[in-house]
């Protein structure tokens, strides 16, 4: 789907991969996801 929106996409990304739009709410998966939102935040700061 992101292919269809840009044009390097295929470039950039060469693994085939699905990914689901759900996941299991356990602490493993709660923590992975806080550490994805605090590694975007971190590098969206400009100050």
């Amino acid at each position: 789907m992101l292919s269809n929106y840009e044009d390097d996409f295929n470039k950039i990304f060469k693994i085939k991969a699905e990914f689901d739009y759900e996941m299991d709410r356990t602490e493993s998966t709660l923590l992975e996801y806080a550490k994805v939102i605090k590694k975007i935040n971190h590098s969206r700061k400009t100050f």
